[in-house]
């Protein structure tokens, strides 16, 4: 009977120190598996975020671009202007704004109701404007919906007669 009763305690041993060794080699590979994730998730989000900065400064240099030719300038209204702009741009749709704030032209991809909505109406209490007059360039934060693509407001500085 003792040899049964000192088997039976190597064996209830032998259990839980086997039991307690495979325990502690699932946490260790979990915590391991969780910071290897993390580490993932934020070299991604640097890229991603990278790439957005580097997204938005193209756009807004070519905002730039565009703003300082003279057509901008000598802008006729006629919208061939902005659907030159918006055609060789990845914009969805584009304003172009009096120096006191009025929106005397916007194209792009919106409705009429949308397009008779905006004409004419006073922008000049809007951060893009503010800062267009001002002379800086201005990008508004994303407006994150749940559409499937998100939207950003971008505005040239205002230039006049060649200077900026």
């Amino acid at each position: 009977m003792r040899l049964r009763t000192k088997f039976a305690v190597a064996f209830v041993v032998v259990t839980l120190v086997l039991s307690a060794s495979v325990v502690a080699a699932v946490e260790f590979y979990k915590r391991d598996a969780v910071g290897e994730s993390r580490a993932d998730v934020d070299e991604t989000a640097t890229r991603v975020a990278d790439q957005i900065d580097a997204s938005i400064r193209d756009r807004r240099d070519y905002v730039g671009l565009v703003a300082s030719r003279p057509q901008a300038r000598q802008f006729d209204g006629d919208g061939r202007f902005l659907e030159a702009f918006l055609a060789n741009s990845r914009f969805y749709a584009a304003q172009v704004v009096a120096a006191n704030g009025t929106v005397v032209d916007f194209r792009g991809d919106v409705t009429d109701a949308q397009r008779s909505a905006v004409l004419g109406s006073d922008r000049s209490d809007a951060a893009y404007v503010e800062a267009a007059l001002e002379g800086r360039m201005y990008v508004a934060r994303p407006n994150v919906s749940t559409a499937p693509t998100s939207t950003s407001s971008c505005s040239p500085r205002r230039y006049s007669n060649g200077e900026r």
